[in-house]
């Protein structure tokens, strides 16, 4: 595999390189120590944001039920999570439900159907969460049928918008500073607006933005937000008090964290243990499984709500790699775009498997659930970042029921008399748009670093960097003339890691190559190479390891 180093001048210090290689605009302070008063927008630049507190506010004072509409997926839970938790715990308002769709039965978004269904319930004010933008023929419906629909959302708008009594969504506000927020984000601004709608003490207000953030900066991670501006002030003002107030989380959260047994939260738990199990309920079964978990107040009830989530989420890893091994054997993986079709597959796992497709092969990839009753086959897209996903649907127009997507990600449905034109025709585009040969992976690697930033205080002063996700990844860096003095295979249950004992002069670390310890190490011994791989923080003997490998590759620079 490539290496390309972005950064070898060792002259300026590692922020300063750091803050170059992100073209970072923001003061090495600011950016470091992100306030309030630097990265908040008001919640009243978001469209018709006044239009809909006038008309929640409304439904208060006649005690009109209420129904919150969600998603599936953790932004869809946690959007709910936070609204439904300002009417119930704040303003002491009960009239008021959550429904989330099935993602196998429904789909995305919400439908007609589900609209005269609430209706039927004698909802007269529906509030959609983390949906809705695109719902043009489905607030037709809710105006034929004499239902009031606001929508929340934050996904990007068709060229129609929907006509509902007011849309509120930072990809339509033209004030808004920084439109790039999750659902969740949208649902607390609506609600602290509210708040003020209603005159609500200012004490209570603040409480409840408190007790709030953690599960917003959860969305926001879960839900690939870029960690930048405003997100990257959420998202460390929740970590920070997950670490340092856990007691003042809600006894739900803290019943999570201590279930899973995380000491310190930070990206890589909400990323790979958290959000997983909250979207393992919406993948296989349902989403109020993951929604009860956070809505759940005693401690043992709790815990066996989080038992069934761990099941699941069980269930939902087994039904992957089954996938993952279907569509390789089924597949061409020689063509340009890896296209694999199956009754098999499960609606809720084709994103991931067509992921880790497109991460093995580096290139685009499409997996789809063949319905043969319906005549239909629903799937996802994923593309590596030198693909356009959506110009290649919208290439497909006219061949396929639905699409939607962005650059990297995609869906799409096709009838089944159309499944072959549709491979051909995505072949012949990835053959015109890519060329004869795919491009090689390259990883890069940000920076250089001396022997004297290898020092016990290397994985804080990275911490401060963070939190790392999209928009803002964790460092890769390069080490070089490093001796590896010896190696050793670890693991609890089984011997399944290989820890390599590292010195560059005086100063001692070691890398671990996690899930590698059957592989062996058939590298050089008490000979300088180089490494590369991240910095992570070391809960055993305290400082720090780099999760990384001995490189044998030439590296650009």
């Amino acid at each position: 595999m490539p290496y390309k180093l972005l950064h070898n001048n060792l002259d300026l210090d590692l922020h300063s390189r750091l803050f170059e290689i992100r073209h970072i605009q923001d003061s090495i302070s600011d950016f470091l120590n992100p306030s309030y008063h630097k990265y908040w927008w008001d919640p009243s630049k978001l469209h018709d944001i006044d239009k809909a507190v006038d008309r929640i506010a409304q439904a208060i004072a006649q005690q009109e039920k209420i129904m919150i509409f969600g998603d599936y997926d953790v932004d869809g839970i946690m959007s709910s999570f936070v609204l439904y938790t300002f009417f119930r715990k704040y303003i002491g308002y009960h009239n008021i439900s959550i429904q989330l769709p099935h993602r196998q039965r429904d789909g995305y978004g919400i439908k007609s159907y589900h609209l005269d269904e609430i209706q039927e319930l004698g909802c007269t004010l529906v509030i959609t969460v983390d949906n809705g933008i695109t719902a043009v023929e489905e607030a037709k419906h809710a105006q034929d049928i004499w239902l009031d629909l606001i929508v929340t959302d934050h996904h990007h708008a068709l060229d129609t918008l929907p006509d509902a009594l007011a849309l509120v969504n930072p990809q339509i506000s033209p004030d808004c500073k920084f439109p790039e927020i999750c659902g969740a984000t949208v649902a607390w601004k609506l609600a602290l607006h509210l708040a003020d709608k209603l005159n609500i003490d200012k004490k209570l207000k603040k409480a409840y933005h408190h007790e709030m953030l953690p599960f917003v900066g959860i969305a926001t991670v879960a839900d690939c937000m870029p960690l930048v501006d405003e997100n990257r002030l959420i998202v460390k003002e929740s970590l920070e008090m997950m670490n340092q107030q856990r007691t003042q989380l809600t006894s739900s959260l803290q019943g999570f964290l201590d279930y899973l047994n995380i000491q310190e939260v930070d990206s890589y738990h909400i990323g790979f243990m958290i959000s997983p199990r909250l979207n393992a309920s919406g993948r296989m079964w349902s989403a109020h499984d993951g929604l009860a978990c956070l809505l759940c107040s005693d401690p043992i009830k709790q815990h066996g709500l989080l038992e069934n989530l761990d099941r699941i989420n069980s269930e939902r890893k087994d039904t992957q790699e089954d996938m993952i091994s279907t569509a390789i054997e089924i597949a061409d993986t020689s063509k340009h775009i890896i296209i694999a079709a199956s009754e098999k597959f499960a609606a809720g796992i084709v994103g991931i498997v067509a992921g880790r497709l497109t991460e093995k092969h580096y290139k685009p990839s499409v997996i789809l659930e063949i319905d043969v009753d319906k005549g239909i086959a629903t799937g996802s897209l994923r593309g590596p970042e030198y693909f356009n996903i959506v110009e290649m649907l919208q290439d497909a127009d006219d061949i396929l029921m639905r699409y939607g997507g962005h650059e990297q990600a995609g869906g799409l449905t096709v009838s089944l008399d159309q499944l072959d034109a549709m491979r051909e025709r995505f072949e012949q585009y990835c053959l015109r748009t890519i060329g004869e040969q795919i491009p090689t992976k390259v990883t890069t690697i940000d920076t250089l670093l001396a022997e004297h930033e290898l020092d016990s205080g290397l994985y804080e002063s990275l911490k401060m960097f963070g939190p790392y996700g999209i928009g803002n990844p964790q460092p890769n860096f390069l080490i070089e003339d490093v001796i590896i003095d010896r190696v050793d295979t670890i693991g609890k249950k089984e011997r399944t890691h290989l820890k390599l004992h590292c010195s560059k002069w005086m100063t001692k670390f070691h890398i671990m190559r996690r899930g590698q310890g059957n592989d062996g190490y058939d590298g050089p011994l008490h000979t300088p190479v180089s490494v590369v791989g991240t910095i992570k923080k070391d809960d055993w003997n305290g400082g720090w390891y780099m999760d990384g490998q001995v490189v044998s590759e030439e590296i650009k620079k």
